[in-house]
């Protein structure tokens, strides 16, 4: 059953008290300051003429908007109307400006920086100021869902799981970018699998949910990917998990058991000798080597 989100207006900061939020932080690879979704039914302008100090991402969902862009980031572009599907970002110190085109609006937005947010940005293929077409896609919306989650539940590692969302919010809207280019050794089934690893490696997932998402049975699944990516679906799951565990180890202060947990680990002894299994070291081993 197609799941369905009730969208009403909401909008969370990393601070309770801060609505303002515009700052860069440099103390984590991504950090996220504040994200929610609009939903208006009368005209308004946006316009910032010396921009924000972090990144701003906006995601429509329903109506329009129209957007004037920065002439000193794209000199001559001319106005251009934002529909449902489409998504724009703005780097730091970046001018936007914005105003209704339609009755009503709704779109989801985040404001994250970072130490590594410039380089994930480049890695994704995001350019300053430009309007991309993602589409519309139910794990976009689910993307910012769990953020909302995480300002909402303020766990004791919500700005770590913060962090890890707006990356993984970023890579799905860039996969969806980069679908409508022809890509060589691509399948659709096998992106979709992918996509939901990606998402989901902190969580046991069964070769049934896999090849659900896929819309084939396992043993089809296990054949193309193997044709497509050149190793099983369960060898690609276990190197995002180790390719996180790393990152993990060398750029927080996180204990080995928490380090498990986060890439879906229950037993940190298993998820240890998983670690060197793969790595040919323990992950205390690894953090003393790479820190």
């Amino acid at each position: 059953m197609e799941k369905t989100h009730i969208i009403e207006h909401q909008s969370h900061y990393i601070e309770e008290s801060d609505n303002g939020c515009s700052k860069e932080v440099s103390s984590r690879f991504a950090a996220v300051n504040c994200a929610g979704v609009c939903v208006l039914n009368k005209p308004f302008t946006t316009d910032v003429p010396a921009g924000r100090k972090d990144y701003y991402l906006q995601y429509m969902v329903s109506g329009e908007l129209l957007v004037k862009f920065d002439q000193r980031i794209r000199p001559g572009a001319p106005d251009a109307v934002m529909k449902p599907g489409d998504m724009i970002l703005y780097y730091p110190n970046t001018h936007f400006c914005y105003k209704t085109n339609s009755p009503e609006i709704r779109y989801y937005w985040a404001h994250f920086s970072g130490s590594s947010a410039g380089q994930i940005l480049g890695e994704c293929g995001f350019p300053n100021s430009e309007l991309l077409h993602p589409g519309c896609d139910e794990y976009i919306i689910e993307d910012f869902e769990r953020m909302f989650q995480d300002f909402i539940l303020r766990g004791p590692l919500f700005e770590l799981s913060l962090s890890q969302n707006i990356v993984r919010l970023l890579y799905d809207l860039a996969i969806l970018c980069k679908r409508s280019a022809p890509r060589p050794n691509s399948d659709e089934r096998v992106d979709r699998v992918i996509a939901l690893m990606h998402r989901s490696y902190n969580r046991e997932l069964t070769m049934s949910e896999l090849a659900s998402a896929a819309f084939v049975s396992e043993g089809y699944l296990r054949a193309l990917f193997q044709e497509k990516c050149g190793m099983s679906p369960k060898k690609y799951l276990s190197a995002i998990r180790v390719s996180e565990a790393k990152q993990l180890l060398t750029q927080t202060s996180l204990d080995i058991s928490e380090v498990a947990s986060s890439v879906g680990f229950s037993d940190p002894l298993y998820f240890s000798q998983f670690f060197r299994r793969l790595t040919g070291s323990s992950p205390s081993e690894y953090r003393r080597e790479h820190s």
